[in-house]
């Protein structure tokens, strides 16, 4: 026998790659969006610290940047569920806790919601975003 070619491997393009957004809203049910099936219930809770509260823009960015990273954290959550919204989303619990002398930062955060997978209302086309966060 002869040598085997070599085998190709084929990378996505990442200008061909689907780009799937996951909506944050509060309520239940999300405008111009059909709900197709229910995925799930999401709860998650989220503790961080630091010890350069100061250095990183102070404790109301410290909190900001926990925020959006628990966000962001739940949207991924809801995708690897297979769902496209995050529908009754709630912060039940957000704490910030900081000690001046020691420039130390400790926030916690817990996330609910019911996750759906949901189209547009034209197929494959997703509505404008009213509630992202």
């Amino acid at each position: 026998g002869g040598a085997l070619p070599p085998l190709k491997i084929q990378q996505p393009s990442l200008s061909t790659a689907p780009i799937t957004t996951v909506e944050l809203c509060p309520m239940s049910f999300l405008p111009g969006v059909k709900l197709e099936r229910y995925v799930g219930r999401v709860q998650i809770h989220f503790i961080k610290e630091s010890f350069s509260v100061r250095e990183t823009g102070g404790l109301g960015n410290f909190a900001h940047v926990f925020m959006v990273e628990a966000n962001a954290i739940a949207r991924a959550h809801v995708l690897a569920m297979g769902g496209t919204c995050l529908l009754g989303y709630r912060i039940d619990k957000f704490t910030i806790m900081e000690e001046n002398a020691k420039d130390q930062g400790y926030s916690l955060i817990s996330i609910s919601g019911d996750a759906f997978y949901g189209v547009g209302i034209k197929k494959g086309i997703r509505p404008k975003s009213y509630f992202s966060y």
